[in-house]
């Protein structure tokens, strides 16, 4: 919006709201939304007061202020993430961690204690939530793109402010012993050639496909039964290792919120980014089932009108803190899946 700068004068007073609009050379608006805007915008020109419906201009500036930036539901998203991490280096003896991606999004509350446990139980997950597997599917497919992109922004911001450093990073755990170690480079050459052979055997291209599909827990028992025959690891996993320059760390986190949280802002950060997560989950299953509709494809789950209301469930059962524990639920239901597959096979032949 331009104003006539010009029509500012200290001590001048202007009838109403209607009048200023015309001397300033704005738009009159009606929603009240956008007559806060314009007085936001007059805000970087002077100083006014309000007297019934009167517009009293106080003080008229030399150089406009510059525009506030409004911040957004990303960034704020991301900022509670950057403080969250940050307070766990704090909390590290050494201002160091290497920790994986699913422990890194439950330790901050992006998701609760369901969803890495259902994740390999998707079929369970399914019947019990009485919705698709394809829904499920889709679910925690757009969830973990969601979370990895979020964390790796808020990881990218703290590179950028030269808080911290990381990298991605192979761990693994020998026989006999429970504390992880960073891999060799044999070992990551050893561990790439038996994801590849079984990845090949089992007809796939790239690992992101087979772990969204039936074949996911088949290609984690293979390749860790190769691995265990080729080598005397027990098991392994990718990680982020951050190292926070702890000189400045202070610092930042007092800019953020405060530094160090205590528990009680620690639970109501968490409280509020898990909060967030469920809301952008589900505003962005209501875009996909709205852009649905516009690309005609056979079999679409996304167009179901139970798409939005399975998506809500699921966010209620895998994301939301308040949540209860359903591995009881989930385990009984794989112990029945598990009884039922050996009753159906071992039926005499011809009944």
């Amino acid at each position: 919006m331009h104003i006539k700068i010009e029509a500012l004068t200290s001590g001048k007073t202007f009838k109403n709201y209607k009048i200023l609009c015309g001397e300033l050379g704005i738009e009159i608006k009606r929603s009240g939304d956008s007559r806060k805007a314009q007085f936001r915008e007059l805000e970087r020109y002077c100083t006014y007061s309000k007297v019934g419906h009167s517009i009293i201009i106080d003080k008229v500036f030399e150089q406009p202020l510059e525009k506030t930036k409004r911040k957004g539901n990303n960034t704020v998203y991301s900022e509670f993430i950057q403080l969250l991490i940050l307070d766990m280096l704090a909390l590290s003896k050494n201002g160091n961690m290497s920790i994986s991606k699913g422990m890194l999004i439950k330790s901050v509350s992006l998701v609760n204690h369901n969803y890495k446990y259902c994740f390999e139980k998707r079929k369970s997950l399914a019947k019990y939530a009485n919705t698709d597997t394809e829904i499920v599917k889709d679910f925690y497919d757009s969830s973990n793109n969601s979370f990895k992109k979020a964390i790796e922004q808020a990881l990218n911001k703290l590179v950028e402010k030269r808080l911290i450093m990381y990298d991605i990073i192979i761990k693994v755990c020998e026989k006999g012993k429970f504390r992880p170690r960073k891999a060799s480079s044999a070992e990551k050459k050893m561990i790439m050639t038996c994801e590849k052979q079984v990845l090949d055997e089992l007809g796939y291209k790239e690992i992101r496909h087979v772990r969204l599909s039936r074949h996911w827990s088949e290609f984690k028992r293979r390749s860790q039964t190769l691995i265990n025959e080729c080598s005397n690891l027990k098991y392994y996993f990718a990680a982020y290792d951050i190292t926070a320059n702890d000189k400045y760390i202070e610092n930042e986190c007092k800019e953020l919120i405060g530094f160090l949280l205590k528990e009680i802002e620690r639970i109501d950060y968490k409280k509020k980014l898990n909060q967030t997560a469920c809301s952008k989950l589900l505003k962005n299953a209501e875009r996909r089932h709205k852009r649905s509709h516009s690309i005609f494809r056979e079999n679409n789950y996304r167009i179901s009108e139970n798409y939005i209301h399975d998506f809500k469930k699921l966010i209620d059962l895998l994301i939301n803190e308040d949540a209860e524990s359903i591995s009881n639920q989930i385990e009984q239901m794989e112990v029945q899946d598990d009884l039922t597959y050996d009753i159906d096979h071992s039926l005499p032949s011809g009944l």
